[in-house]
């Protein structure tokens, strides 16, 4: 929740920059509607303390060239000039309007406070992996059966399946922090908790040549052979690298 209230506490911090800056550069042909318009442009700032407001007057006139030092000027312009400091104590503030109380009940009395939160929390890694059965790379939409045997069978194996998919999504996460290595992602910036969805997606373009009876893997970047070598040996192995399969 921390995050997320420093990002709404940055975004809104940008705009009432802008609404600041913008202000500044305006002009005023009457200084009573330059402090109304002040008074209603700030009246709602949450991230930025107005500290200091000077209106400035600037003399105009109509004549071309340099006025005379005597000369009157025909009418004034103003605009203003404004200090801020970030507003003390907002995100804090945030904090205890969005925190609140809920209840959590289990039969299983063995867990303690910490454990049943966190047993809790992990209820979104399990929709998600849910999720993934049920999107259309899975092709789950293209079975059709009736057979209350057979619709049993394919659940089993869908169950497996995704035992399988999250066990080696979290050896991989597991094994890029404790090796301190980061995998991209979807827009080239380095990170630590890939989806095994998207690491499998990288490896689509890999490819086996069979050219005059020799096969070659062809498609083979340095972040797969990262991947490969953090799940050991035998993965190596199926894709020819040095060390595989021997290895475990």
């Amino acid at each position: 929740m921390d995050k997320t209230i420093k990002k709404e506490y940055q975004e809104k911090e940008k705009q009432e920059m802008k609404l600041i800056e913008k202000l500044q550069r305006r002009r005023f042909f009457c200084e009573a509607d330059a402090k109304e318009v002040l008074k209603e442009k700030t009246s709602k700032l949450e991230c930025l303390t107005i500290t200091e407001a000077k209106l400035i007057s600037k003399p105009k006139y109509k004549t071309k060239g340099r006025p005379k030092s005597d000369a009157k000027p025909d009418y004034y312009e103003y605009y203003w000039v404004i200090d801020t400091k970030p507003t003390k104590g907002y995100i804090e503030q945030k904090q205890n309007q969005k925190s609140g109380l809920f209840i959590l009940a289990t039969n299983d009395m063995k867990l303690s406070e910490k454990e049943l939160l966190d047993e809790y929390k992990s209820q979104q890694r399990i929709e998600r992996g849910f999720r993934f059965l049920k999107s259309p790379e899975f092709l789950s939409d293209a079975m059709f059966l009736k057979n209350p045997k057979r619709i049993e069978a394919m659940l089993m194996i869908m169950t497996i399946s995704l035992l399988v998919y999250a066990a080696l999504e979290y050896r991989i996460r597991s094994e890029l922090k404790n090796k301190n290595k980061t995998f991209p992602n979807q827009l080239g910036k380095p990170i630590q908790n890939p989806t095994a969805r998207w690491v499998f997606e990288n490896f689509f373009a890999i490819h086996l040549l069979i050219l005059n009876n020799q096969e070659q893997i062809v498609g083979l970047e340095d972040k797969h052979r990262l991947i490969l070598e953090l799940l050991g040996g035998t993965y190596m192995g199926f894709y020819g690298i040095n060390g595989g399969r021997g290895a475990e």
